[in-house]
């Protein structure tokens, strides 16, 4: 889980910094 999580932000980062650090709550809270 711990890779997968690795995966999501540097994917995020990559993608849209912006998204990424809302989808990391959203991640966390579920």
């Amino acid at each position: 889980m711990i890779h997968s999580r690795k995966t999501l932000l540097s994917t995020g980062k990559q993608t849209r910094p912006k998204p990424s650090r809302q989808v990391k709550p959203c991640g966390c809270n579920l």
